[in-house]
């Protein structure tokens, strides 16, 4: 959800060049290469605290941990997790998004903190959610903050909390150029930046300069390098025609994926309830991880075996299916994260499977097939093609496909648009 693209928005090209809004600026790009940094520390910690792993990828630790311990894990730290939730909600004040954010809403940096602190421990006990919704938050409110205390007008708060969210994400995930279109794309929208002309220049600098930033000084803990590495084609006819296939039908299941996520967060538990639906849900997700391990976590294990081509096409289709519920069910327990990398994971599993039934006739390697996959779903799953290719293609440096991850996301966003405005929606908002 965008920031309404009604809303005036007029800030003067001048304004970004203001010592003030410099050094908010800076303030915020240091902030969120510091909270991805943090934050992925306490995500390994609690990562290996409830797999038993010092050494190795997690991916190898939970497939390779007994099931018993697996399902204990998740369920033992879902009730953890429900009792911290339901203190910090039911004592402290309520933890506004990032579109709140952008629009006015203030909130305790203490509390937001705490809140999302508590968010990267979920994921650490394995919670199928994303985990860049922590720093985007924090990121967010920052930017938001440093231009209230310096007295800057609310557009250019508007852009710093933008600005903040992008960065979150780019320094946690080592993409700052996904990252900085995702401040542009997800959190001001395309049509409320390019309504101000003359500020567009400044707004896009911005955003790339935080979220570079951010990602340059979040490398003390996040690995300089793609978070998968893989082989890809350079360019194929057959790639560009699996992209056109392959599009559609992807970015209609991420719409699909993206809208049931929505009513989920509309009927997740409140209150009271958080204290019996989350450990009862996370009982379930315990179970569901006893024959599927992948899902657990916010979905990098599952890509990571995915682009790896470690997961036979049986498997890949179970996952395909498992993730999204896995994911659905975190939510209605209450908890708190993002969808971005579940989204990734189920869209890399559904390329690999399309590609395994297009081989015959269009034969391609199953990382670029996943990688066009994952594109593809998190673009109708985001509503925003521009930052789901960037994104893919920063993931898994697959920027020798960049011609068919343009062709992917375009189709994709395509048959989006069209389920948006059938809906009576706008396609991007």
């Amino acid at each position: 959800m965008t920031v309404s693209a009604d809303l005036r928005f007029a800030p003067s090209l001048r304004a970004f060049a203001s010592g003030r809004y410099l050094l908010v600026l800076a303030f915020v790009a240091l902030a969120c290469g510091a909270f991805g940094a943090g934050f992925t520390l306490v995500l390994r910690g609690v990562e290996r605290l409830a797999f038993g792993f010092t050494t190795g990828t997690l991916a190898e630790a939970i497939t390779a941990v007994e099931p018993l311990h697996r399902f204990l894990a998740v369920a033992i730290g879902g009730m953890g997790v429900a009792i911290a939730w339901y203190g910090l909600r039911r004592f402290g004040p309520r933890i506004p998004s990032v579109d709140e954010i952008a629009q006015g809403a203030n909130a305790s940096p203490l509390w937001m903190l705490a809140d999302t602190i508590l968010q990267v421990i979920n994921v650490g006990v394995g919670a199928s959610i994303g985990r860049e919704g922590a720093p985007r938050q924090a990121g967010a409110l920052t930017g938001a903050l440093g231009a209230q205390r310096l007295g800057l007008p609310v557009d250019m708060r508007r852009v710093l909390a933008a600005c903040g969210a992008g960065a979150g994400l780019a320094a946690i995930y080592n993409v700052p150029f996904g990252g900085a279109f995702f401040a542009l794309e997800v959190v001001l929208g395309l049509k409320l930046v390019a309504s101000s002309r003359s500020a567009a220049v400044g707004v896009v600098g911005s955003a790339i300069a935080c979220a570079w930033i951010a990602t340059v000084i979040a490398r003390v803990t996040v690995p300089d390098r793609p978070t998968y590495v893989m082989e890809h084609e350079t360019w194929a006819p057959a790639l560009l025609l699996f992209a056109v296939v392959a599009g559609p039908l992807l970015g209609a299941a991420g719409y699909g994926f993206g809208s049931m996520v929505e009513r989920a967060r509309g009927h997740a538990a409140e209150g009271g309830q958080i204290l019996w639906r989350m450990p009862l849900g996370y009982v379930l997700l315990g179970l569901l991880a006893i024959p599927f391990p992948l899902i657990l976590g916010n979905g990098h294990s599952m890509a990571q075996d995915i682009f790896a081509a470690a997961v036979p096409l049986g498997m890949a289709i179970a996952l395909a299916i498992a993730k999204p519920v896995a994911t659905l069910v975190t939510i209605l327990t209450g908890a708190t994260g993002g969808r971005l990398t579940p989204s990734l994971a189920t869209g890399a599993a559904m390329g690999l499977v399309i590609a395994a039934f297009t081989g015959s006739f269009l034969p391609i390697l199953p990382a670029s097939a996943a990688t066009l996959g994952a594109a593809a779903f998190l673009a109708g799953a985001a509503r925003a093609p521009l930052a789901a290719g960037i994104l893919a293609i920063e993931f898994t440096g697959g920027t020798s496909i960049w011609m068919a991850v343009a062709i992917v996301v375009a189709s994709a966003w395509a048959v989006t648009a069209a389920m948006e405005r059938r809906r009576g929606g706008k396609a991007g908002s």
